[in-house]
């Protein structure tokens, strides 16, 4: 590094997050993530012990967070060399450069395949979850299927507007597909089409729970509590939105402060890119976390459940009603007066109830 000079034709400006702050960050999220994550788990340890496949559902996507971190591990070293080269700060590159860009390259096509899998992973467990919540409501079903088929879709669309072509194969090749501005355009365009799809899949994925609310005749401190939760879905939709603004903005300043007209300048920021990517994944996960705290909602705790303690007149009337029921008539008829003990003898045509006046008034 000390032997370097610098490039006379820099392509890029160099990246904007520095490599420490990029796998600090990664792995802290991680690390955060995963806390909400054993919360959820340890939630469904206690009883009645209960797993659904929203909980599997966003374990796996905290395992591809995972594994993405330690992804980025092994090839964030080649992101950060091969950024330094077409900004001009390491000059000549080194030998292995065109090996380690090849990796890079791969990397970021399974960072971005984990990325979009994780981060739909958790939309389809938020729908699995509200789904057994409202599943005594009639109507939820017409809202529910729509949107799981529209999230569904959107996800194969993002899957395959990856550039692939731009990621597999030798870095010779690569570059003849990829340098005309008309692919990096495409690779520009997807990245706001797919930001449009995950904020409009997370919106009608709020709506459900909105509904639900309403809908569903619960204590108000529960209706605050999902509306606490789901709101959170706001922060994923606006780390989704700046991701790709501010990307979108820093890829402008390059075109201006880069005076060559490659279309390498106009490639996005991708330390910025990947890193808020990361973030966005971390905060779904943290969110899907948080709505498994079991007192939030009813029927989770048997032991929570109140108990009937009965009352000194309950168990009177209780015991009046297990009794024979000659005990139940002696006991009305010795209540009654001279009078009423009379018009009843008259009106009884069963020996037994003049039976039962004549032990009356040998008892008195």
């Amino acid at each position: 590094m000390s032997n370097s000079t610098t490039s006379p034709y820099p392509l890029t400006p160099p990246p904007h997050v520095p490599q420490e702050n990029f796998m600090g960050a990664i792995w802290g999220g991680v690390a955060i993530s995963f806390v909400f994550v054993a919360i959820r788990i340890y939630s469904r340890l206690k009883p009645p012990r209960q797993f659904f496949w929203d909980d599997g559902l966003v374990i796996f996507s905290w395992l591809l967070a995972l594994l993405t971190a330690i992804l980025w591990q092994v090839v964030s070293g080649y992101m950060y060399t091969f950024m330094y080269v077409i900004s001009g700060r390491l000059w000549p590159p080194d030998a292995d450069f065109l090996v380690n860009t090849e990796r890079y390259y791969t990397g970021q096509l399974i960072v971005l395949i984990f990325f979009y899998t994780g981060l739909w992973t958790v939309k389809l467990s938020f729908l699995l979850f509200f789904k057994r919540l409202g599943q005594n409501v009639d109507k939820q079903k017409y809202l529910w299927w729509p949107v799981l088929i529209f999230t569904l879709a959107t996800y194969f669309v993002c899957i395959g507007d990856i550039p692939y072509k731009c990621l597999v194969g030798s870095l010779d090749e690569i570059v003849v597909k990829c340098s005309p501005g008309e692919n990096i355009k495409f690779t520009l365009d997807t990245l706001k089409v797919n930001c449009a799809l995950d904020v409009l899949s997370d919106f009608l994925i709020m709506l459900i729970p909105i509904t639900l609310i309403w809908n569903v005749r619960i204590r108000w401190e529960k209706k605050l509590a999902l509306i606490g939760i789901f709101s959170l879905v706001l922060v994923t939709m606006a780390i989704s939105i700046v991701r790709v603004v501010v990307n979108s903005g820093l890829t402008t300043s390059s075109i201006v402060q880069v005076t060559d007209t490659s279309g390498l300048t106009k490639q996005p920021d991708t330390s910025w890119l990947y890193l808020w990517s990361s973030v966005e994944q971390c905060v779904a996960i943290i969110i899907a976390g948080l709505s498994a705290f079991p007192r939030l909602f009813a029927g989770s705790n048997n032991n929570s459940k109140p108990q009937f303690t009965p009352s000194d007149t309950f168990k009177s009337r209780m015991r009046q009603r297990h009794r024979p029921q000659s005990q139940v008539e002696l006991h009305a008829v010795t209540t009654l007066s001279d009078e009423e003990r009379m018009e009843y003898a008259s009106t009884s045509s069963l020996p037994s109830r003049r039976l039962e006046l004549s032990q009356i008034e040998a008892q008195k």
